[in-house]
């Protein structure tokens, strides 16, 4: 990606609504946005059907590149959502993997 964009200001607990609002622009202009979506399914929810007579294989790898891709999206959103936290609200969440959550 090659476009710049400021850097968001660390969310120290104040001011959350405006912090909240540029976070989530953020996350528009990167295309991870969906991600936070409450609707969206678990990735493991979505079964993967066994090779056989009437399954054509390349079903299966375009479901496996559309996990593979949805975990890289929730692993830089929860990257991008740790890196505008202050530093003590970073380490009540440093161990949460899970975007929604945070």
């Amino acid at each position: 990606m090659n476009q710049e964009f400021s850097k968001l200001d660390q969310f120290d607990s104040q001011n959350y609504t405006r912090w909240a609002d540029k976070f989530n622009f953020q996350l528009h202009v990167l295309k991870l946005a969906y991600v936070l979506d409450p609707k969206l399914s678990p990735i493991s929810a979505d079964p993967i059907p066994k090779v056989g007579k009437n399954v054509d294989p390349t079903i299966i790898y375009d479901l496996e590149k559309q996990r593979a891709l949805r975990r890289e999206s929730e692993e830089l959103c929860v990257g991008h959502n740790k890196n505008s936290l202050s530093d003590w609200i970073y380490d009540l969440y440093a161990s949460v993997k899970d975007s929604r959550e945070i």
